[in-house]
């Protein structure tokens, strides 16, 4: 950088330090590309196995969280059905349904 910048004369400093930093960009920029075209498929892999992980996880806590409403739901209906039937009354409607169907 400093042998490019050089006939800049007072600005060869500053020029020099922007030649400098582009060459280190540069090169790290193309250590980076190269590491990624190294282990791509690797890479690729793992991701892959760690969004197959993450699914699986969510899918369970998804399930669990389907069957606690499932089964608060349940036990409100079941709650709901002890409190209110009264067998008495039950038997009695079924024998209405029963005569209204004998015609009578």
């Amino acid at each position: 950088g400093a042998a490019v910048c050089a006939p800049g004369g007072p600005a060869a400093a500053a020029c020099a330090l922007l030649a400098g930093a582009g060459a280190w960009l540069a090169a790290d920029w193309a250590l980076l590309e190269f590491e990624e075209h190294r282990h791509r498929a690797e890479l690729e892999a793992a991701l892959e196995e760690g969004l197959e992980t993450l699914r699986a996880q969510i899918e369970a806590e998804l399930l669990g969280a389907y069957e606690a409403i499932v089964g608060a739901h349940y036990d409100d209906v079941r709650r709901e059905i002890e409190r209110s039937f009264v067998p008495a009354h039950a038997g009695e409607a079924a024998a209405r349904a029963g005569d209204a169907a004998a015609g009578g």
